[in-house]
Parts: C-alpha cells; sequence; structure tokens
C-alpha cells in the first residue's frame, strides 16, 4: 500500500522549520533539481510540500551548515599559515 504523504504550503514550512514565510520557496531556487520529486507538488499555482520533505530539507541544511563551518575553518587556518610564513621571512 502507498504511503500517503501530508502536504503544506511552502510559506507554512518555512515556518515549520523556524525560518521566515520565503525560506523554503527561496531554498528550493537555490537547489533546482536536488530535491526528490515525490516531495513536492504543484496544484494551480500554489506549491505543496510534504513532512518527509520538509525534513529532507531539514537535514541537507545540516549538512551544508556542517561544510560552511568547515570552509571557513580551512580559510582561517590557511591565513594564519600564510602570516606565519611572512613573519618567518621577515625575521631571517
Amino acid at each position: 500500500m502507498a504511503r500517503q504523504h501530508e502536504w503544506i504550503s511552502l510559506s507554512q514550512a518555512g515556518i515549520k522549520l523556524g525560518h521566515d514565510r520565503s525560506y523554503v520557496s527561496l531554498w528550493l531556487r537555490r537547489h533546482p533539481n536536488s530535491m526528490p520529486e515525490e516531495y513536492l507538488m504543484e496544484t494551480g499555482t500554489v506549491k505543496l510540500i510534504s513532512l518527509e520533505g520538509i525534513e529532507w530539507i531539514r537535514k541537507q541544511t545540516k549538512k551544508e551548515g556542517v561544510l560552511v563551518f568547515f570552509e571557513s575553518w580551512r580559510f582561517y587556518i590557511t591565513m594564519v599559515l600564510e602570516k606565519v610564513k611572512l613573519w618567518r621571512r621577515l625575521n631571517e
């Protein structure tokens, strides 16, 4: 038996995720074709997302947050190492 999805609007989904009403809509525009199609439904001009789709976005956002965190640290460490190299050259 096929599992039934519970559907809500994208603006309600944004609020459910703890963001403003446009959050999910903007997220989908920034990540085209990344979400599995079964989590989205369009009825006329209204787009709906399933509760499973909201959880999917939440998990993806956590992954992105971790990647951004590590990229920030890598940039910081690179800058520190460059300053150490410069300091050593100046003090030789």
